[in-house]
């Protein structure tokens, strides 16, 4: 049998150099203990990039229950605090674990064991100490990191539209500034949406941390976290509890910054499913009335592809296969098609609802906009207020006149012309739970006139 070897690095980053713990410098000082000691060590793969301050880490844990099932006869470190900077409490008991199930700890730079009264009374003195350094080095990083930020610096990868001096303060990049601005005037026009978009032709690398040029994956949710970056509308960035501002940071003015922040979403997104299920949202559960959902997916990863009603309060769920049920309604609607062209229709619905969603965005900064205490821009708040109102009415009566035909229903048809279809069709589809090849009699479908 033997012991386990245990390399732990807090940090990695691009440390190096004499204070610097490396793996490498862990390994060598363990196998020298070992060897002086006559015991077999067998290492485990390094802890890297993980705190002393936790006590459940993957690869210690791992080592712990080799310990309990006696596969091995105890741990190795090279330095006290390389096991642990926990409390001293939770170390005790971490070592206790190990004796109770006949393990030992070894220290190659206290050469010492925990067996004896002596090694327990030492170890506790060193676990002591290994605490009080790990919780100076905390305080004297809060006050490095406080001093920092109350000079100006920003610590991390300068944000898009900012470069940084050699004494790590921020600067505005005006190349960049000027895409940043163009980003909150689409956002203030048509929302994080449109944003993202620009900002994924403006943005699509960054500088990290180590200075490496990387790509830049940006999402609704990255774009809405640019949008609501102070820094950009108030020159303010924070660091822990610790604040800088200065207006000369500031890229777009704070009105501006006001109107583009993202706001909350009242209006329901599009189900998941849509185009692979496309009687989501339409078709519902007889028994409850609640809309049947897409569960599974057209590649089979996921099971195959079926409607369910997903109420927690419903006693008699329908569940239906979706081929049957949506070639039993397309054949429905093949039979009678409306006279209206669905692609318009939705697209036409979709105008109303975004103009309904930039009315709500734009009350949703009333308050924000009161808060800055300026006549002129309340006035300006209330005429782009009075501008997406008349959008509102405008879409509403082109959405009262629509006309057309339905899409092409011959042949094949794809799961988004059938999406379509039902749109524009479908008045009601209820379904019933029940026995397989009975859809006929499962479905109460009507179609609008």
């Amino acid at each position: 049998m033997s012991f386990d070897g245990y390399i732990r690095v807090s940090r990695v980053g691009g440390r190096e150099g004499d204070s610097f713990q490396s793996p490498d410098v862990q390994r060598a000082a363990i196998e020298r203990y070992a060897e002086s000691k006559g015991v077999k060590v067998v290492f485990a793969e390094p802890e890297l990039d993980v705190s002393g301050s936790k006590l459940r880490r993957p690869i210690l844990d791992g080592i712990m229950e080799r310990i309990r099932s006696g596969e091995s006869e105890g741990i190795i470190v090279s330095k006290v605090d390389r096991l642990s900077r926990a409390g001293l409490g939770d170390t005790i008991a971490l070592v206790e674990d190990m004796q109770r199930h006949g393990g030992k700890a070894g220290f190659a730079d206290l050469d010492m064991d925990t067996v004896s009264p002596s090694g327990e009374f030492a170890l506790n003195i060193w676990l002591s100490v290994a605490r009080y350094l790990w919780r100076q080095y905390q305080q004297s990083w809060a006050m490095s990191i406080g001093n920092a930020v109350e000079r100006g610096v920003f610590i991390g990868a300068p944000p898009f539209g900012y470069t940084r001096d050699a004494e790590g303060r921020l600067a505005v990049d005006e190349e960049q500034a000027d895409k940043v601005r163009r980003a909150f005037e689409l956002a203030e026009a048509g929302g994080a949406n449109a944003a993202l978009t620009y900002l994924r032709e403006a943005f699509p690398t960054r500088v990290n941390g180590k200075g490496e040029t990387v790509p830049f994956n940006w999402s609704i949710t990255v774009a809405e976290r640019f949008l609501q970056r102070r820094l950009y509308g108030h020159g303010e960035f924070t660091n822990g509890e610790h604040t800088y501002r200065s207006d000369d940071l500031a890229i777009v003015d704070r009105y501006r910054w006001e109107l583009a922040q993202p706001a909350t979403r009242d209006v329901k997104r599009r189900p998941r499913h849509a185009n692979v299920y496309p009687l989501a949202g339409i078709a519902t559960c007889a028994a409850c009335g609640s809309h049947l959902w897409g569960q599974g997916t057209t590649n089979g990863t996921r099971g195959a592809r079926r409607y369910r009603c997903t109420s927690r309060t419903c006693t008699d769920r329908a569940l239906m296969a979706a081929g049957p049920l949506e070639t039993y309604v397309l054949d429905f609607v093949r039979a009678t098609p409306p006279s209206v062209n669905s692609q318009e229709l939705l697209q036409r619905g979709a105008r109303v609802l975004s103009a309904s969603a930039a009315v709500e965005q734009h009350l949703a900064k009333r308050e924000a906009v009161e808060a800055l205490d300026d006549r002129d821009l309340m006035q300006a708040w209330r005429k782009g207020l009075a501008e997406r109102e008349e959008a509102l009415e405008a879409a509403r009566r082109a959405d009262r006149e629509v006309t057309g035909e339905m899409p092409d229903l011959d042949g094949d048809v794809t799961l988004e012309d059938m999406r379509l279809a039902f749109e524009r069709a479908v008045a009601s589809c209820a379904v019933s739970r029940g026995g397989r090849g009975k859809t006929a009699e499962r479905v109460a479908l009507a179609l609008r006139a």
